[in-house]
């Protein structure tokens, strides 16, 4: 019986991690369904480009790029600074909370993902290592 429960543990604890890692999303199918991922958490593989370090007046770093996939563009916005900053032209997968809209102020944010990271937990951004030539 204990063999049993712990079994049964495994298999739970399995299907409850990949329910949380939910599923990756193109740039393109995420603004296509955007009012259903809406104040989600949503995974979005895409190029960086017009990436910026920043500092707030009030001396806050902070990171925006623009998300690119074939056709559409994302916003992302994370505070702080990423342990391993990307470039422009590299591969990544977004984990954060997107919002159609968000009014900062007299400020109006369309299509962005808050890749935030929670105080002292790994970035939410990760590039996608190239493949090598000859390495499949």
């Amino acid at each position: 019986m204990n063999r049993l429960c712990r079994a049964s543990l495994v298999l739970l604890l399995l299907l409850a991690s990949a329910a949380f890692a939910g599923e990756q999303l193109t740039v393109e199918a995420l603004l296509k369904n955007a009012k259903a991922h809406d104040g989600k958490t949503v995974a979005v593989i895409g190029t960086v480009t017009e990436y910026n370090e920043k500092t707030s007046k009030r001396g806050n770093p902070y990171v925006t790029f623009k998300l690119k996939g074939t056709k559409e563009v994302a916003a992302v916005y994370l505070q702080g600074r990423l342990k391993k900053a990307c470039k422009n032209g590299d591969t990544v997968i977004v984990e954060g909370k997107f919002v159609r809209e968000k009014k900062v102020g007299e400020a109006v944010y369309k299509n962005e993902i808050d890749a935030t990271p929670a105080k002292g937990a790994a970035d939410r951004v990760k590039i996608v290592p190239k493949s090598k030539p000859g390495k499949e």
